[in-house]
């Protein structure tokens, strides 16, 4: 990819949580069309790097560039304007709102997106039968679903998928992968972090480890994926885990 074809990067972030030190010096970037994971152990740091790209945990330090425009500084709001959107680890729907009425908000807030709800219902066929029904009253996928059809209806440029396995029963993480290899297919640049490393290579094209804070190594995923010492060491699995 040329520097023209540059999406999203992030170059020496620090970020911290009241007085915890929480991202050291992290780099990492997008570009055009990419579905790119971000791998590591609990606490590694994969969230707060997603929180720290949409503004929710403003970098100390380093900068945040989104098209060649330096967005670290900006408001959250600002920054989800520009088309870069966070699908949260805690997934956040309304439980009061039906699906109908969690995804018509999300376009409302969005007038000039082409997507339309009835798309998000033909990418999730599963959301088309609970149109009516609350948010509260989905299952942890039919939930996950929305979530992502609630960013997608807004059109992104970048999607930020935390952790979507997250809490999810095995068939439903099947579903899951399902949809979101159509979803990745959407003409969006894509950055997830997962615990399910099986899921996250099924999907991503290119990964980033991160370890404490620090991203410890990047590159295809094959490589990753041949790479013994990163499984056992950082994402604590080994390769006859794998399918």
């Amino acid at each position: 990819m040329t520097e023209g074809d540059r999406v999203l990067t992030v170059e020496g972030v620090h970020a911290y949580y009241g007085n915890s030190h929480i991202l050291h010096g992290v780099d990492l970037d997008l570009d055009e069309g990419e579905v790119v994971t971000l791998l590591g152990r609990n606490g590694a740091g994969k969230t707060t790097t997603m929180r720290s790209i949409v503004g929710v945990v403003p970098p100390r330090e380093g900068t945040v560039t989104y098209r060649g425009q330096q967005i670290s500084g900006m408001d959250v709001d600002d920054i989800s304007d520009l088309g870069i959107k966070l699908v949260p680890e805690d997934r956040r729907v309304f439980p009061t709102l039906s699906v109908q009425e969690n995804l018509s908000l999300a376009k409302r807030l969005a007038p000039e997106s082409d997507r339309t709800v009835d798309e998000m219902y033909d990418i999730f066929p599963v959301l088309a039968e609970l149109k009516s029904s609350n948010g509260q009253n989905l299952s942890g996928g039919e939930q996950q679903m929305l979530s992502v059809a609630r960013a997608l209806v807004q059109d992104p440029d970048v999607l930020l998928l935390d952790e979507p396995t997250e809490g999810l029963a095995p068939v439903i993480v099947d579903d899951l992968r399902e949809v979101l290899r159509d979803v990745v297919e959407q003409n969006v640049t894509v950055l997830l972090t997962e615990q399910n490393v099986q899921f996250a290579f099924d999907l991503a094209e290119r990964g980033y480890i991160i370890d404490k804070g620090e991203i410890v190594f990047d590159g295809d995923i094959e490589e990753i994926e041949e790479r013994e010492d990163l499984l056992e060491d950082y994402l604590s699995v080994s390769s006859g885990e794998l399918e």
